[in-house]
C-alpha cells in the first residue's frame, strides 16, 4: 500500500518538462529569457497604460459610480449599475482619492494587477508542467492583445485573471505532496480573499478544490481534516460575499438581457445549443484568447489536454472543470460565457497550448526545427507584432478627447456641439469631472438613439438652426447608425470640415438659408479603425 501511493505521489510531482530538453536550452538559460519576456510585455502594459487614452462608454459609467459613492455607500451592491467586486471597487475609491479623476489614476488597479499578472505566465505553468511550457507560456501571456489591454482598461477583468492565477499557484504544494502547515494557511488566506476581488475566481476555487479533494482522498487521506478546513474558509468567504453582494447582483433581468447572446438558448433543442456553444468557440480564440487561428488553436488544444491528461491529470482536470462549471453558469443564466467575461480562462488555455507546443517539440524535423516552434510562431507572431506596434503608439478605443477637442478649437462663436448617443456617457464625465474639454457647456445637445426614427433625428438636428453651425461628434458608433443622422444633417446642411480617430468622428455643418437646395456632401472620411468591435 505504502509502495502505491509513493508510485501516485511521483505521478502527481511536477516534470522538468514535458518535452525533453536540448543542451543549448537550459534552465538558466530559460530563466533569463523568461524574465526578458515579462520585462517585454511589461514596457507594453506601461506604454499602453501611460497613454491614457479617452474613457470608452462602459468606462465612464464605472467612473461616475466610484467617484460620487462613499465607502459606506459601496455596500449598496444593489444600486450599482455595473456589476464588479466589492474589493476591486474599494482599492479603485482609494486610488481616485490619492491620485485624482484623471484616467491613470482610474485605471492604475487594473494597471497594477496586469503587471502582478506578467510572471505568474511563468511561475504557475513551470510549477505544474516544468521550463520548457513555462517559457513558451510567458511569451504568449506577454503580448495576449486582451490581456494587455484590459491591464489598462477600467474594469475588474484584469484582477480576474490574476485573482484565478494566484489560486492555482497556492494550490500547487497542496497537490504535489505533503504541504506544510504554512502553505495550507496560505491556500486559504488567499481563496478566501479573492472572491472579494474577483467573481469568477470561484470557478478555479470550485474547480481546484475539487481536485484536490480527489487527490486527497486518492492519495493522502491524512491530509483530509486540512483539506475540510481549507474547503471551510472558502465557502464561508462565498457565503459572507453572497449574503452582502452577490445575492443583489444575481438575476438582474437588465444585466440578462445585455449579455443574452453569452447564456445558452433555452427550450430550442440540442442543435440550438450545438449552435450557440459554436459560435461561443469560435469568438472565443479571438475575444478573449487572441489566438485568432481557431484550426491551429484547436490542434493545439488536443494536443496539449492530452499530453496533460498523461502527465499531469490534476491540471487537466483544473481546466477542464473550470469550463465546465463556467459553462453550467451561463446555462442557469448566472454568468455569461462570453466575450470579456471570460478574460480569466486565458491563462488557462495558453497553458494547454504550452504543453502542446512542448510536446510536439520532442519530434525533431531537422536538427534545429521542431513542430512545436513552428506552431508557436504561427500562433503569436500577430500578437508579437501589435505588441510592438504599441510601443511605438499606444492604442486607442473611443477617442472622444480627440474629436471633442479638434471642434473645440476650430469652433466659432455661437457653433452647437450634437452628440450621438453613445459619445454622452463619456462626454458627461469629462464634463462633470475633469477640464480635459473645453467645448460650450451650454451649447451642447445629447441626441436620441437612432432607434426614436429618422424623422425624429430630423427634428432635433433642425432644432439647432438657431445656430449657424453644428459639430456632430459621434463616438463607438455603428456605420447604419451614422448614416441615418448624416442624411438627416445633410438634408438642411452643409460639411465644411470633418475628423477621424479611433473610434470617433467630428463632422462641422454649417445650415444653408431657407430655400437652398441640398448639394452633394463630401465623402465622409476613413476612421482609423479600432483594435475590435466598438461596441464591447
Amino acid at each position: 500500500m505504502k509502495e502505491q501511493e509513493r508510485v501516485n505521489e511521483a505521478a502527481d510531482r511536477p516534470a522538468a518538462s514535458l518535452a525533453v530538453k536540448s543542451a543549448v536550452a537550459g534552465p538558466r538559460w530559460m530563466t533569463l529569457a523568461a524574465w526578458g519576456i515579462i520585462l517585454f510585455g511589461a514596457i507594453v502594459r506601461t506604454r499602453q497604460y501611460l497613454g491614457a487614452r479617452s474613457l470608452r462608454y462602459d468606462e465612464a459609467r464605472v467612473a461616475f459610480e466610484i467617484a460620487e459613492r462613499s465607502f459606506l455607500q459601496m455596500l449598496d451592491a444593489a444600486s450599482f449599475i455595473r456589476v464588479a467586486p466589492p474589493g476591486w471597487f474599494v482599492l479603485e475609491k482609494i486610488s481616485v482619492m490619492l491620485m485624482g479623476t484623471g484616467e491613470l489614476a482610474l485605471r492604475l488597479v487594473p494597471f497594477i494587477a496586469g503587471l502582478l499578472a506578467l510572471p505568474l505566465f511563468w511561475v504557475v505553468p513551470r510549477r505544474y508542467l516544468g521550463d520548457g511550457a513555462a517559457l513558451v507560456c510567458a511569451a504568449m501571456g506577454a503580448v495576449s492583445e486582451h490581456v494587455i489591454y484590459y491591464s489598462s482598461e477600467l474594469k475588474q477583468y484584469s484582477s480576474d485573471l490574476l485573482w484565478g492565477l494566484l489560486v492555482l499557484l497556492v494550490v500547487h504544494p497542496l497537490l504535489s505532496g505533503p504541504a506544510s502547515r504554512r502553505a495550507w494557511i496560505l491556500a486559504g488566506v488567499t481563496g478566501a480573499l479573492a472572491l472579494w476581488f474577483s467573481q469568477s475566481t470561484l470557478f478555479v476555487m470550485a474547480a481546484s478544490g475539487l481536485v484536490l479533494l480527489a487527490h486527497v482522498l486518492r492519495v493522502r487521506p491524512t491530509d483530509l481534516r486540512p483539506t475540510l478546513a481549507l474547503g471551510g474558509a472558502w465557502v464561508g468567504s462565498l457565503a459572507l460575499n453572497y449574503l452582502l453582494f452577490l445575492r443583489q447582483q444575481t438575476g438582474r433581468e437588465e444585466l440578462i438581457r445585455y449579455w443574452r447572446e453569452g447564456f445558452p438558448p433555452r427550450d430550442e433543442g440540442a442543435r440550438a445549443i450545438a449552435g450557440w456553444l459554436q459560435d461561443r468557440l469560435y469568438e472565443y480564440v479571438d475575444i478573449p484568447a487572441g489566438l485568432h487561428s481557431f484550426g491551429l488553436v484547436v490542434f493545439a488544444v488536443a494536443v496539449g489536454l492530452l499530453a496533460l491528461v498523461a502527465q499531469r491529470r490534476a491540471l487537466a482536470s483544473i481546466i477542464l472543470l473550470v469550463f465546465a462549471f463556467t459553462l453550467m453558469a451561463a446555462a442557469a443564466q448566472l454568468y455569461p460565457f462570453r466575450d470579456r467575461l471570460l478574460l480569466f480562462t486565458v491563462p488557462l488555455t495558453l497553458i494547454v497550448v504550452a504543453a502542446a507546443v512542448d510536446r510536439l517539440n520532442t519530434i525533431r524535423l531537422t536538427r534545429w526545427l521542431r513542430p512545436g516552434l513552428v506552431l508557436l510562431a504561427l500562433l503569436i507572431t500577430p500578437s508579437l507584432v501589435r505588441a510592438a506596434r504599441m510601443i511605438v503608439r499606444p492604442e486607442g478605443r473611443e477617442e472622444i478627447k480627440a474629436v471633442m477637442n479638434y471642434a473645440t478649437d476650430r469652433m466659432q462663436p455661437e457653433d452647437a456641439f450634437y452628440l450621438g448617443r453613445s459619445a454622452f456617457g463619456a462626454y458627461t464625465w469629462y464634463a462633470t469631472w475633469t477640464n480635459e474639454l473645453r467645448n460650450p457647456v451650454e451649447r451642447t445637445f445629447q441626441g436620441s438613439d437612432v432607434s426614436v426614427g429618422a424623422d425624429s433625428i430630423r427634428a432635433e438636428l433642425a432644432a439647432l438652426r438657431s445656430h449657424p453651425r453644428v459639430w456632430l461628434i459621434f463616438v463607438d458608433y455603428f456605420d447604419s447608425d451614422l448614416r441615418i443622422v448624416l442624411d438627416q444633417i445633410e438634408a438642411m446642411a452643409e460639411r465644411r470640415d470633418q475628423f477621424a480617430a479611433p473610434g470617433a468622428l467630428a463632422y462641422l455643418y454649417e445650415f444653408r438659408a431657407a430655400g437652398d437646395t441640398a448639394r452633394p456632401a463630401p465623402a465622409a472620411p476613413a476612421a482609423p479603425a479600432a483594435p475590435d468591435s466598438t461596441r464591447r
